[in-house]
C-alpha cells in the first residue's frame, strides 16, 4: 500500500462504516479464557483489507442484523452478527490458522434464501475458500468449507474477493478477485455460490496491477471505479466503467461492450482523474456508490 496521502479529493463514510459502528457499539461477554476485549469491541484482534468487499453487510429479514467478517491476529476467519433488536451477538470461526495477513479477511453476501455466503482467499493464495451458511440469518452453523475451482492463467493466485448479487438477476451471483494474471477477474454462479463458470479477465492491463472497487446499486447495476496499476509503480489514474443488463457501459449508458467479450482497458473506460493533467500526482481509489439519482459516486486520494 502507498505511504497516507497528505489531500484528500473527498470524504464521505460508507454505509460500512456506519453499520460496521452499529456492531463494534455494542457490549460484547468475554468468554471464559479468552482475551480481554473492551466494551466496545466486537473480538480482540482483527484485520480488513481494502478491496474484498463486502466486509459487512445490514440484512433486513426475519431479522434486522448486521453481519461483519474479518481475520484475527492468530489468522483465523471469523464472522459475526449482531441483531438490532435484541441486541445478540454471534461470533463463529469459519477457518483457523489460515493466515495472518489482512487480505485474508472474508466477503460476504446475502443468498435470496438469507443463508450467507462468506468467500476468502490468502494473499495470493492458491485457492479460493467459501462456505454458506447452514440456516438463514444465522452465523452459528455453516456448510463444508468448498473451493472455486477456476481462475484466470498466472502465478498470482487469488486475491480480494467480491460477491455481488444483483435481484434484477435472480440467483446469479457475480464474484471478482484479483486473478493468477494479476488482472481484475471475475466468475459468475447461477446458483447463488454452488457453482461457478469458468474464470474471465474482467480488466486488462499488462505487466500491472489493477486496483477496483465494486458497488451494486439499483437492484441491477454494477459501478466501478479503478486504477491502472499500483501507485508504487506508476502515476495511477481513476477510472470508472459499470455492469447493466449484459453489457460494459460508461457513466452515460453509452456501451463499451458486451460483457461477454470482456475483458476491456482502462482507456475505454471514463477516465475520471488524470495524473498527467495534474502534475504527476497519483490517485488511489477508496470507494464507490450511487447516489439516489443512481449516479456514480467516487471517492479517491491523491498525492
Amino acid at each position: 500500500m502507498p505511504r497516507r496521502p497528505h489531500r484528500s479529493f473527498a470524504v464521505r463514510r460508507s454505509l460500512v462504516t456506519l453499520v460496521t459502528a452499529m456492531v463494534v457499539a455494542s457490549a460484547a461477554p468475554q468468554a471464559a479464557g479468552a482475551a480481554a476485549i473492551r466494551p466496545r469491541e466486537v473480538a480482540p484482534s482483527g484485520a480488513w483489507s481494502w478491496f474484498g468487499d463486502p466486509r459487512a453487510v445490514y440484512h433486513a429479514g426475519a431479522h434486522r442484523r448486521t453481519y461483519v467478517g474479518w481475520v484475527t491476529g492468530a489468522g483465523d476467519v471469523q464472522v459475526a452478527s449482531y441483531d438490532h433488536d435484541t441486541n445478540e451477538r454471534v461470533v463463529a470461526t469459519l477457518r483457523q490458522r489460515f493466515q495472518i495477513d489482512d487480505h485474508a479477511h472474508p466477503s460476504l453476501m446475502v443468498r435470496p434464501d438469507g443463508r450467507l455466503l462468506a468467500m476468502w482467499s490468502a494473499h495470493g493464495g492458491s485457492q479460493m475458500y467459501y462456505r454458506i451458511s447452514t440456516d438463514p440469518e444465522d452465523v452459528r452453523s455453516w456448510g463444508p468449507e468448498q473451493v472455486l475451482g477456476t481462475n484466470t492463467p498466472g502465478p498470482w493466485g487469488y486475491t480480494y474477493p467480491n460477491p455481488v448479487r444483483l435481484s434484477a438477476e435472480g440467483e446469479r451471483v457475480w464474484l471478482f478477485w484479483r486473478g493468477g494474471n494479476f488482472n481484475p477477474s471475475f466468475s459468475t454462479s447461477q446458483d447463488s455460490g454452488e457453482s461457478w463458470a469458468p474464470a474471465r479477465t474482467l480488466i486488462s492491463v499488462p505487466n500491472q496491477r489493477p486496483y477496483v472497487k465494486y458497488a451494486p446499486s439499483g437492484g441491477d447495476t454494477i459501478h466501478m471505479a479503478f486504477t491502472q496499476g499500483h501507485p508504487r509503480n506508476l502515476p495511477t489514474n481513476i477510472y470508472y466503467a459499470r455492469y447493466r443488463g449484459g453489457m460494459i457501459q460508461h457513466a452515460d449508458g453509452s456501451t463499451i461492450m458486451p460483457i461477454s467479450s470482456a475483458p476491456f482497458t482502462p482507456a475505454q473506460a471514463d477516465l475520471v482523474w488524470n495524473a498527467a493533467a495534474h502534475g504527476g500526482a497519483k490517485a488511489w481509489v477508496h470507494d464507490v456508490a450511487a447516489d439516489s439519482a443512481g449516479r456514480p459516486v467516487i471517492v479517491f486520494v491523491f498525492f
